[in-house]
C-alpha cells in the first residue's frame, strides 16, 4: 500500500476546516486587492479548489493544464461554477489556480499584486518554505496516518507491503496486528509477491 503520510505526525485537521481556512485567505487577499493564487495539482486537488470556489461564486482562473483536466471532469459530470483559462497578464478580483510549475512558465510575471498558498499534504511540515509560496494548507488526495491505519484494519489482509513512504510505517501496522514490511528497494520484475 501507498503510504506517503505514515507518520504519526501527520494527521490532517478537518477537510471542512481546510476549506474554510482556504476560502478565508482567498477573501482576505481580494478583499485587499490582492490576486491569491492557488499552488495545486493539476489533478484533484486543483478542481477541489475550483468546485469549492465556484460553489461560493468567487471568479477563478486556472492554468491550462487545470484547465484541461478540469474538462475532463466536466464531461463526467462535475461542475465547478465560473472559470476561465488564464494565459498570463494581469488579473483583478480573480483567484488564480495551477500547479508550482507557473512559477517558472512566467505566468506570474504580469500580476503586480499577489499572494501564494501551497495546497498540500506537506503543509504539516513547512511547505510554504519547500514550495516557495506565502503560506500552505494540509489539502491532500492522501490518507493521513490514521486513516492508513484504518484502512488497513477494515480490509483486514494477510500481508501488507509499503511503499512510497517512510520505511518505518511497517512497524505501525505490525503494531496494530497485522503482517506488514515495506516492499523490497528492486525493480517490480523482480519481486515474488505471489
Amino acid at each position: 500500500m501507498e503510504c506517503t503520510y505514515g507518520q504519526p505526525k501527520y494527521l490532517f485537521p478537518p477537510r471542512e476546516e481546510v476549506h474554510a481556512h482556504i476560502v478565508h485567505f482567498v477573501e482576505d487577499c481580494l478583499n485587499d486587492g490582492i490576486v491569491p493564487v492557488l499552488y495545486a495539482y493539476r489533478l484533484g486537488k486543483a478542481q477541489e479548489a475550483m468546485k469549492l470556489l465556484g460553489n461560493r461564486n468567487i471568479p477563478v482562473a486556472v492554468s491550462k493544464s487545470v484547465y484541461d483536466t478540469a474538462k475532463l471532469y466536466e464531461q463526467a459530470g462535475v461542475t465547478f461554477g465560473q472559470y476561465d483559462l488564464f494565459a498570463g497578464g494581469e488579473l483583478h478580483n480573480t483567484v488564480l489556480i495551477g500547479p508550482w510549475n507557473i512559477k517558472r512558465q512566467g505566468l506570474l510575471d504580469g500580476i503586480t499584486k499577489k499572494r501564494t498558498a501551497a495546497l498540500t499534504g506537506w503543509a504539516l511540515n513547512g511547505a510554504s518554505f519547500r514550495f516557495g509560496s506565502d503560506c500552505a494548507f494540509p489539502l491532500s488526495d492522501h490518507a493521513d496516518f490514521h486513516g492508513l491505519i484504518e484502512y488497513v484494519r477494515r480490509a483486514e489482509p494477510k500481508k501488507v507491503y509499503t511503499l512510497h513512504g517512510p520505511r518505518s510505517f511497517s512497524k505501525h501496522v505490525r503494531a496494530a496486528g497485522f503482517d506488514a514490511e515495506p516492499l523490497p528497494l528492486k525493480p517490480m520484475s523482480q519481486l515474488n509477491l505471489l
